[in-house]
Formats: structure tokens, C-alpha cells, sequence
């Protein structure tokens, strides 16, 4: 994972507490799991739809979401 990429490390740590994996959440908000990683690795951006489902399904605001794409709002 790049260390760099806030919204990776948010992502993974809510799955970490969460006790879930890349593959759940795929599974969970519709998406591929390629995807998934994509986002975590700062590869790709998630469309607003992703973000609110990312926020629907994990321990995180949309807000934070949005921070930690584009700092603070």
C-alpha cells in the first residue's frame, strides 16, 4: 500500500477493525475487487457514489472520505 495515500490507509484500517478483507467490501458495495485496490493504493479515484457507499458500509464518514482525497473541506 503507498503510504502516502490517506484514503488507503483509512480504508484499511476500518477493515483491520472491522475484521474484513478487500474482497468483502467489493462484495458489500458492488464493485470489482481490482478496484477496490486501486483506490487503496492511490491508483484510482472513487466516484461520489463509491464514496457514500465506502461511508454506508464502513466505520467512516463521508466526510473523512472526502479529506482524506482532498484535505480538509
Amino acid at each position: 500500500m503507498d503510504r502516502t495515500n490517506p484514503l488507503g490507509r483509512e480504508i484499511t484500517r476500518s477493515l483491520y477493525m472491522l475484521g474484513k478483507n478487500q474482497k468483502w467490501l467489493a462484495g458489500e458495495i458492488g464493485i470489482t475487487e481490482g478496484m477496490i485496490s486501486s483506490i487503496v493504493t492511490g491508483r484510482s479515484r472513487p466516484s461520489q457514489k463509491t464514496l457514500l457507499k465506502l461511508s454506508k458500509t464502513l466505520p467512516l464518514s463521508a466526510e473523512k472520505l472526502v479529506e482524506c482525497l482532498f484535505g480538509s473541506v
